[in-house]
């Protein structure tokens, strides 16, 4: 049984696996051999958080946006009044799909917030820092890594207010 979380605007229980996985929406990954994915890394993975990883750079489309690992060390969930922040640490690895001009991977360690109101579903605050690069492209990577996060967090908003919005029935 998931553990779950008194929620009192919904009059419900808030599983702390999509209490876990409304801190991101994108993931949180790392590069290692096949393994079965956790609850929560098989959520992030379903957000496909790597598509915000394409970029252009001198007019030409780099696009690391094919998941190969998501790998969730640590989530917590803190619920204060109805407004929940979710925090998540971990590691993602994506790569440029068949076919790409520019063909590689790239994997980050990942740390993400995000702070939701489960009044409304306002996702008024989504931080993500990346670091730890590796991968045959990781120095286009940490090259970009301010916009990317920026990106990362943008892609990562409409998620935490759908989850919300299921969560409550809305």
């Amino acid at each position: 049984m998931i553990a779950a979380l008194p929620v009192r605007r919904a009059g419900g229980q808030v599983p702390l696996a999509l209490a876990a996985a409304l801190a991101l929406g994108f993931g949180l990954p790392a590069t290692a051999a096949p393994r079965q994915r956790t609850v929560i890394e098989s959520f992030v993975a379903a957000t496909d958080p790597c598509t915000a990883l394409r970029t252009e750079v001198g007019g030409q489309v780099i696009g690391l946006d094919e998941l190969e690992d998501v790998e969730i060390r640590t989530a917590a969930a803190t619920l204060v009044g109805d407004a929940m922040t979710v925090s998540l640490d971990g590691r993602l690895s994506c790569r440029a799909p068949a076919g790409a001009l520019l063909q590689g991977d790239a994997a980050s360690d990942v740390d993400a917030t995000a702070t939701l109101s489960l009044a409304d579903c306002e996702a008024a605050d989504v931080r993500i820092s990346l670091s730890g690069f590796g991968g045959s492209l990781a120095g286009i990577v940490e090259a970009l890594h301010p916009s990317l996060e920026a990106r990362i967090a943008e892609a990562a908003r409409p998620q935490l207010v759908a989850a919300c919005r299921d969560l409550l029935g809305d």
